[in-house]
C-alpha cells in the first residue's frame, strides 16, 4: 500500500524542516521526522560524475557563496563543501539509507530533458527500487518529460507534476499527484480535483486550512512542525 493512501490529509516537509535546520540536509530531514512529519520533499540532481546529490539550486551561490554549478563538480569535490551552519550536501543514497522507514517526495531537478537527465531519472528510479521503497516515494518534477519517462519505463511508480501555470493543468492530469503553486489552486482545483492535490509552499495556517477545506490531499510547507494539527 502506498503511503499516501494512509492519510486523509498529509503535511509534507519542504526540503525537510528548513525553519529549524538548513534545507536538504541530513539534519533537516532528521528534524522533520523527529517533529512527526509523515514525509519530506527533497531535490535531486547529478554531480558531474553522475552521483545523485540532494540539492535544490543548480549552483552553489546561495548556500555556499561559490559561483559554480553542481553539474560541473565531481562528488569528491561536492562532498568537501561546507554550506551554511557547516552542513554538507548529502547523496541521495545516504538519505534513503539513513531514513529508510520514512516517506519522500523526490523532485528530479532538471533544466531540460536529454540523455543526462534521462540517466538521472533512471538512477533515481533504480535506487528506489533497489531500496524496496516504491511504496514510500512520490517522484515529482516540473519537467513533464521526466514524468513521461517514468510512466513509460517504471509505470508502477507514483508520480506528480509541480506546476505554477494554468496551462500546465493538462499535464498534471497525466500523473497521480497534482502539485500546484498554492496561489493557483482556487483557479484550477475543479479541473484537478480528481487527482491528489498537494500544493506548495504553504506556510500560512489560514491558507493551509482553506486548502484542506476545499479538498486538497495535503500541503508542502517550510514549517511542518507548526502544521501538524491539520492532520488531526
Amino acid at each position: 500500500m502506498h503511503f499516501l493512501s494512509k492519510y486523509r490529509f498529509i503535511v509534507v516537509g519542504h526540503r525537510g524542516l528548513p525553519s529549524m535546520r538548513l534545507e536538504n540536509t541530513l539534519e533537516s530531514f532528521d528534524a522533520a521526522f523527529r517533529a512527526g512529519l509523515p514525509a519530506v520533499e527533497l531535490d535531486v540532481q547529478h554531480s558531474s560524475d553522475g552521483v545523485p546529490v540532494v540539492f535544490h539550486d543548480f549552483d552553489l551561490t546561495r548556500l555556499a557563496g561559490r559561483n559554480e554549478k553542481i553539474s560541473d563538480l565531481k562528488w569528491e569535490e561536492l562532498s568537501k563543501i561546507k554550506l551554511e551552519t557547516n552542513a554538507r550536501i548529502p547523496r541521495l543514497d545516504e538519505v534513503l539509507s539513513q531514513f529508510k522507514e520514512h516517506n519522500f517526495f523526490i523532485e528530479i531537478k532538471v533544466e531540460k530533458f536529454g540523455q543526462r537527465e534521462m540517466k538521472l531519472t533512471e538512477d533515481v528510479a533504480e535506487m528506489i527500487i533497489n531500496n524496496d521503497m516504491k511504496e514510500q516515494v512520490v517522484l515529482i518534477s516540473f519537467e513533464k518529460q521526466v514524468l513521461k519517462y517514468i510512466h513509460d519505463h517504471y509505470d508502477d511508480m507514483i508520480t506528480g507534476l509541480d506546476f505554477e501555470s494554468p496551462e500546465e493543468v493538462q499535464y498534471a492530469l497525466e500523473t497521480d499527484v497534482a502539485l500546484p503553486y498554492h496561489g493557483l489552486v482556487d483557479d484550477v482545483f475543479e479541473q484537478i480535483s480528481m487527482k491528489q492535490v498537494i500544493p506548495w509552499t504553504v506556510d500560512s495556517q489560514e491558507i493551509a486550512k482553506h486548502l484542506k477545506e476545499i479538498g486538497c490531499k495535503g500541503i508542502i510547507t517550510n514549517v511542518g512542525d507548526r502544521m501538524m494539527g491539520l492532520m488531526e
